[in-house]
C-alpha cells in the first residue's frame, strides 16, 4: 500500500508506567506546578488500595487534594456538573481521574466545565471547547478504554451518548501501574479488554488511519489477542495486565487521530438506549460490523487475521477476511461471552432507534465501508441472533 501523501498525528500525554507508577504521582504533579487536585472517582475505588497509594503519594509530595466519589457507570452530564461544582468550591487547580473509563471521562468533563459555561452537551463533537480546562491527570484502573491518553469524554445525556473531543482535554500525565488493574472482576476485565480490541481494530481500518496510527493499532491488536484471555483468567498476572494496559493505550492514541468506526457507533447506541457496558457493547458489535465492512479494505483484514495468530497463506481475500472475523468471534467466545444482541436484552422494537442513533453518531464516515440507515438496520438485524 502506498504511503499517504498527507496526514497528521497528535499526542501530548506523558506516560509513567510500571510497578512503581502510583508512588510517583505526587512528585510528577508537583513538577507540573499544580497545588491542589480534585480526585474524581467512584465509591468502590474511593476505598481501594490504588486510591490509598495515590493519596499517600500526593501527601508525601506536599500536594493538597479533594475527592469526588459519585461517578456512576456511563457518567451523566449531571454527575459532571456536580464534580465541576466541587472543583470550584474546593479551589482545586487540577483534576485527576482515578478509576475506569467512566471516572476518567467524568474528570475530563469536570475540568472542561471548570473553565467553560454549561451545559456540557453543547460541546459535543470535535474541538468546540472555547477555553482550555485545568490540567488533567489519569490513573486508569481498567485495561481497556484508553481514556487516560485520549481526547474524548463520553457522557450520558438521557438516552443519548455524547462524545466530546478536544485536543485540550487530553490528560497531561497517565499513570499505568499493573497493581491498579489487578483486582477487577472478570466481567470488567472482559468488557474493558474488548473495548481495547475494538479501538485497535477500528482505528486500523479507519479511512483516517495514518502510518503512525497503524503502527500503534497493529501492535495493540496483537497484544489484545495474546493477553486478553490470560488477563481475564487472572488479573493479577502482571505481564498480561501490563500488556493489556499497553494495548488500551495504543488503541486510544491511534483512534484519537484516526477515529473509530461502525462497531463503536453501534456500541454507543447500545450503551445509550439499553445501558450495556460500553466496552462489552462495542465488543458485541465488532464481528457483525466487520462482516459488513470487509470489502472496504480486504488487505487490512488479512493483516488483522495474521496479527491474531491466523496463517492466511493460500486464502482468498474473502477467506482471509472471514478468518479475521472468526478470530474475533473465537476470542469473544473464549471469554464466556455470547455475541447475539438478543442474549443481552435487545428486542425487536429496539432495532429502529438503535439504527437511527448508530447513524447519528457519524462514525460511519470513517469506516472502510459507507452505510445508510437501511444498512445499519441490516447490521443490527444480523447481530440480534449472531451466534444463537
Amino acid at each position: 500500500m502506498a504511503m499517504k501523501a498527507q496526514y497528521t498525528f497528535f499526542y501530548t500525554t506523558k506516560i509513567v508506567s510500571g510497578p512503581e507508577a502510583l508512588d510517583l504521582i505526587g512528585d510528577e504533579l508537583k513538577i507540573s506546578g499544580v497545588k491542589k487536585t480534585l480526585i474524581v472517582t467512584d465509591k468502590v475505588m474511593a476505598g481501594s488500595e490504588t486510591m490509598a497509594k495515590a493519596k499517600a503519594s500526593l501527601a508525601g509530595a506536599g500536594n493538597d487534594f479533594a475527592v469526588f466519589e459519585e461517578v456512576e457507570p456511563d457518567p451523566s452530564v449531571a454527575t459532571v456538573e456536580a464534580a465541576a461544582e466541587l472543583l470550584r468550591l474546593s479551589a482545586c487547580d487540577s483534576v485527576m481521574g482515578l478509576g475506569g473509563g467512566s471516572a476518567l471521562d467524568a474528570a475530563k468533563g469536570a475540568a472542561i466545565l471548570g473553565a467553560n459555561d454549561g451545559p456540557i452537551s453543547q460541546y459535543e463533537g470535535a474541538n468546540k471547547i472555547p477555553n482550555p480546562p485545568c490540567p488533567i491527570f489519569a490513573v486508569p484502573t481498567t485495561a481497556g478504554t484508553g481514556s487516560e491518553v485520549s481526547q474524548s469524554s463520553i457522557l450520558a445525556d438521557g438516552p443519548v451518548k455524547r462524545s466530546i473531543r478536544s485536543t485540550m482535554a487530553a490528560p497531561r500525565i497517565a499513570f499505568l501501574d499493573p497493581l491498579a488493574v489487578s483486582t477487577v472482576p472478570a466481567a470488567v476485565a472482559v468488557s474493558s479488554g474488548l473495548d481495547a480490541l475494538a479501538h485497535n481494530i477500528e482505528s486500523y481500518l479507519s479511512l483516517w488511519a495514518s502510518p503512525v496510527s497503524e503502527c500503534l493499532s497493529k501492535h495493540g491488536i496483537k497484544l489484545a489477542a495474546e493477553n486478553l484471555r490470560p488477563y481475564m483468567a487472572n488479573p493479577r498476572n502482571q505481564e498480561a495486565a501490563g500488556n493489556m494496559q499497553l494495548s488500551a493505550l495504543l488503541g486510544a492514541a491511534a483512534f484519537a487521530n484516526s477515529r473509530v468506526g461502525l462497531p463503536h457507533a453501534l456500541g454507543m447506541a447500545l450503551g445509550g438506549l439499553l445501558h450495556l457496558p460500553h466496552g462489552l457493547a462495542c465488543g458485541l458489535a465488532l464481528a457483525p460490523c466487520m462482516e459488513y465492512s470487509w470489502i472496504g479494505n480486504p488487505g487490512k483484514y488479512r493483516t488483522i487475521a495474521e496479527l491474531m495468530g491466523v496463517n492466511t497463506r493460500g486464502l482468498t481475500e474473502k477467506g482471509a477476511a472471514n478468518a479475521a472475523v472468526k478470530a474475533v468471534v473465537e476470542l469473544i467466545h473464549s471469554l464466556d461471552t455470547v455475541i447475539a444482541l438478543r442474549a443481552h436484552g435487545v428486542k425487536d422494537e429496539h432495532l429502529g432507534p438503535l439504527a437511527e442513533e448508530m447513524i447519528r453518531a457519524g462514525l460511519q464516515l470513517t469506516d472502510p465501508r459507507q452505510s445508510t440507515l437501511d444498512d445499519a438496520r441490516a447490521i443490527i438485524g444480523r447481530a440480534m441472533n449472531y451466534d444463537l
